[in-house]
């Protein structure tokens, strides 16, 4: 789904607390779930590209992202 984006370079680049991010995000229908906004993300100096999910799919990506970086890392 978001491997084009990439490979053609429609991301969108953001710093969000001094670290680059290339990201790609889509809204999709889940059944018995309902619509939500799904983040690729490509931070700087990784080649793996990370997949964020948000149940509130108004949500602005910059704030999922900081979300997702306040969670302690497993």
């Amino acid at each position: 789904m978001f491997e084009k984006d990439f490979r053609e370079k429609k991301f969108k680049l953001r710093t969000i607390n001094g670290i680059e991010f290339r990201l790609s995000d889509k809204i999709i229908n889940i059944p018995n779930v309902g619509r939500v906004k799904i983040v690729a993300v490509l931070i700087e100096n990784q080649k793996k590209v990370k997949y964020l999910v948000a149940t509130n799919y108004k949500k602005k990506v910059e704030n999922i992202i900081i979300e997702y970086m306040k969670r302690p890392k497993i």
